[in-house]
């Protein structure tokens, strides 16, 4: 009888223990998946500062007629050819930070909350540029990821 008792004591022990660990555990991965998504938030936000540093601020002053007269005259002085790519240059910058979002390095919300409605904006004043770039590329797939991150921003408002 008392070995019965014992054996039964056992049996819940290893079972209690067994259902502490698993709690545990499930606390212990929440908290990870917590600290992660912190962290790539903060990511997120050092990464845009940068970006609206080195980029947004810059291209702010376009608008989408200088584009045109720069693609139309790359060719015709020093002056549009260097126009032409500073502005390749700022726009390749801003297509890593769009590979960044959209493969889940950088936060899309976030992104979303800081600058949505300006990316999406700066994209047509851009656009000469972007369609110049591409006609020159046999797969026409410069700056896809940047469309792309425009695009999911503007089905998400």
């Amino acid at each position: 009888m008392f070995g019965d008792i014992m054996l039964t004591v056992s049996a819940v022990s290893a079972a209690l223990s067994a259902i502490i660990s698993l709690i545990a555990l499930t606390v212990s991965i929440n908290n990870q998946k917590k600290i992660k998504a912190e962290e790539k938030k903060q990511l997120t936000i050092e990464a845009f500062n940068q970006l609206q540093e080195q980029v947004l601020d810059k291209l702010a002053s376009v608008d989408r007629k200088n584009a045109e007269l720069i693609v139309e005259n790359r060719y015709k002085g020093n002056d549009f050819k260097q126009a032409y790519n500073d502005y390749k240059t700022l726009i390749a910058r801003l297509e890593h930070f769009a590979i960044g979002v959209n493969e889940g390095v950088y936060d899309f919300d976030i992104v979303n909350k800081l600058a949505g409605e300006h990316l999406v904006f700066l994209y047509p004043k851009i656009e000469p540029i972007i369609d110049e770039a591409n006609k020159s590329s046999a797969d026409n797939k410069y700056y896809q990821e940047y469309r792309k991150l425009c695009n999911r921003i503007s089905k998400n408002d």
